[in-house]
This record gives C-alpha cells, sequence and structure tokens, in this order.
C-alpha cells in the first residue's frame, strides 16, 4: 500500500503526540509532586496584587479541574486568565490530569488569598456564577497561575473583563516555552505562524508575526501579515472596541513592520482570522526584545 506523503506527516504528527501523552502520564503516576511546585516556589516572586480587588480568603475544599476549585465555605472559584488545551470535562486529557494532581497536591485543605478585578462585581463572575479570581498559598506567597503557566500545563487567555496580570502571566509562559515544557512540545498548541495559521482554525489559538499593512473600513480596522488579504492570516479590531487600544497609547496605523504575538479564537474568514476585543491580548515582540536586550546591557 502507498502512502502520501502528506498522510505521512500525520500519521508523524499522531504518533509524537501519542508519545507526549505516555510521558506526561508517567510522570503523573511516579513523580513526587510536592517537589515540582516546591522548586517553583524559590523561582517565582509574587506580582504586585495591590491594583485588584482582594476578596475574603478562605480554605480549598477541593480541586474540581484545572480551572475550578471549591472553597470550603461553598464559593466556586475559576482561575482567571488560564487555558488548558487538552481539558475535556468529559475525558481530560493528560496534561489537564497533570495539573489537577499538582494542583490538589498543593492547595487542599490549604489556606489561601484570593484577588479579582477591580471593575465591578459583575465581571467577576463567569456565567456560571463562578468567581473570576487569581490565587495565592497563604503560607508561602505562591501564585497558583504562575506555577500552571511556568511549568507548561496552561497558557494564557485573558478577556476584555479580565486581563489583570497578563504581562506577568507572560514572562511565566515565555519560560516555558523557552523551555519546551509540557504542551509548548505539541505542535497543535504551540505559537503558530501567519503561514500555517489556516492548519488549527476552530480553536483558540496564537499566532505570531510581522504585520504587513493596517487598513480601516467602516470604522473596523484589520490588520494583514500578508499580501493577500482574502487568504492571509488577518487580525481584525471592531470599530466599538478601537477607543480601547488608543486609551492604551496603541494605534493600529503604527503596527506596520512590527513583530506582534496575538491571541484569540481563530477562525476562517477569507482566510484564519482572530478578532480582538482588549489590548492585552497582543504582545509587542520588538518592545520585548528591546527589553531584553536593555537589561542584559544593565547587567
Amino acid at each position: 500500500m502507498i502512502i502520501s506523503a502528506s498522510k505521512n506527516r500525520v500519521i508523524l504528527a499522531f504518533l509524537k503526540y501519542i508519545a507526549s501523552v505516555f510521558i506526561v502520564t508517567f510522570c503523573v503516576s511516579s513523580f513526587p509532586l510536592s517537589n515540582v511546585y516546591a522548586q517553583e516556589e524559590r523561582t517565582i516572586s509574587p506580582p504586585d496584587f495591590s491594583s485588584l480587588f482582594e476578596d475574603k480568603g478562605g480554605i480549598v475544599a477541593r480541586v474540581v479541574d484545572p480551572l475550578t476549585l471549591q472553597m470550603k465555605d461553598g464559593r466556586i472559584l475559576n482561575l482567571a486568565g488560564m487555558d488548558f488545551p487538552d481539558l475535556d470535562y468529559h475525558q481530560p486529557g493528560p496534561l489537564s490530569v497533570l495539573a489537577v494532581k499538582i494542583m490538589r497536591d498543593m492547595l487542599e485543605n490549604t489556606q489561601v488569598k484570593i484577588y479579582q478585578n477591580n471593575n465591578n462585581e459583575e465581571s467577576r463572575l463567569n456565567r456560571m456564577g463562578h468567581s473570576i479570581s487569581h490565587v495565592v498559598v497563604h503560607k508561602n506567597s505562591l501564585w497558583v497561575q504562575a506555577v500552571l503557566l511556568r511549568l507548561g500545563l496552561a497558557r494564557v487567555r485573558t478577556t476584555a473583563d479580565n486581563y489583570d496580570l497578563a504581562t506577568e502571566m507572560y514572562v511565566h509562559e515565555d519560560f516555558a516555552r523557552s523551555e519546551k515544557s509540557g504542551l509548548w512540545k505539541i505542535r497543535a498548541y504551540d505559537v503558530h505562524e501567519p503561514d500555517n495559521a489556516h492548519l488549527f482554525t476552530d480553536n483558540f489559538g496564537i499566532v505570531e508575526g510581522t504585520v504587513k499593512n493596517v487598513s480601516i473600513r467602516q470604522g473596523q480596522t484589520f490588520i494583514n501579515f500578508g499580501d493577500n488579504w482574502k487568504k492571509d492570516f488577518t487580525l481584525s479590531i471592531l470599530r466599538s472596541k478601537r477607543k480601547d487600544f488608543m486609551k492604551a497609547g496603541l494605534d493600529p496605523r503604527d503596527w506596520g513592520g512590527k513583530k506582534i504575538r496575538v491571541r484569540g479564537w481563530l477562525r476562517d474568514y477569507n482566510g484564519p482570522y482572530i478578532e480582538i476585543d482588549h489590548p492585552e491580548a497582543l504582545e509587542f515582540l520588538d518592545v520585548k526584545q528591546d527589553s531584553k536586550t536593555e537589561e542584559n546591557t544593565k547587567k
């Protein structure tokens, strides 16, 4: 039987995924999980939470899933800014299983501090009525989001209502990506290039590339990453949201030639397409690189 080159690539990708599943599953059953976050405790400095609303703390009764904690007083917390790409509530993937095991070891029957956005009470709840929160272990100030990101078990996913500490979370995500930890070994979850973004539509995705040009039509902003806007990757900002970017000092008309990393729901609309509604969904990589160079110079 003759198998085409494209089918070979699909089979190879599938086998690599199976191998990664086996490795992670082995780690779940054999690795002393307390050692995992004990190491992170020595390397993670807590951010400044002063701009957030500090809710009443409490004791975690149980970890329901990687995104959800049940408190002893009955409250349900949803971890802010987190995306677990293999989380299936009926059959969670190995990364989500490992995240739950680490979180149970770290959090259950433990006193925690709870921080939420400072906008309004309504925006602090998800559609299930769960409190969208940043969670910190009281005894050692260990930020739960940072641990999960740094181990490569989650990636950052902010929203227009809950975008606090995005910059700080990106630092920990960058570390895991540079180490090829966890999800960053799996191509489907990794950062995509504009030229291959079309292979990963109908999912939350991260795309990184250089802006070719910017156009505004009927008030809507289109940031193009190729010459053919009907086929190439495009980023879009609705007219009603553009003012939020301008307030943040971000004028899309100035983005030509800039290297950008963007995250959001990747769909097919005249090619791969992401519509963003808040500035924190963007990272300007030229600026980040300049900052790193400046830090190295000072050292």
